[in-house]
């Protein structure tokens, strides 16, 4: 298992593969391939959900499925990477804690969007009403794309 997200510190940071690092402030090309689960610069990437118990959850893990054995583990196919269609150029950006999206609010949301270079966000995840007892996990993309307010 390829486990993207550090929780040493109790907050989810976000650890990303070596290549994508190098280049955290680049936008590189992004696709949505299902609620919980993305391409971003050639890497297929799955978002993992712990549920605590039968009402509660929260954001588990980013998992880089870099080779076919791991598409077919988490996404349930192998991902032909020339198919792709693949949507404006996105990084990873740390969410804020109180936001809007569309017809949507986040509060008290620790986690990551996908943004465009502008202010576009095209996929959004993580555990939002950390501070209540009933957490929720969230991952989905944005289609069509919104911006933070």
């Amino acid at each position: 298992m390829h486990d993207l997200i550090d929780r040493s510190e109790g907050y989810p940071a976000l650890k990303l593969p070596e290549y994508v690092k190098s280049k955290v402030n680049c936008y590189h090309p992004f696709a949505a391939l299902s609620d919980d689960a993305f391409v971003l610069n050639q890497a297929v990437f799955y978002v993992r959900e712990n549920p605590s118990d039968g009402y509660r959850s929260h954001l588990e893990g980013l998992v880089w499925c870099k080779d076919d054995t791991l598409q077919k583990n988490y996404l349930g196919f192998t991902v032909n990477l020339t198919t792709v269609n693949y949507v404006s150029p996105c990084r990873i950006e740390e969410a804020p804690e109180h936001f809007n999206l569309g017809d949507r609010t986040y509060d008290f949301f620790e986690g990551y969007v996908l943004i465009d270079a502008s202010g576009v966000v095209h996929f959004v995840f993580g555990t939002d009403n950390v501070d209540d007892y009933y957490p929720c996990y969230v991952s989905h993309p944005i289609i069509p794309g919104g911006r933070i307010t």
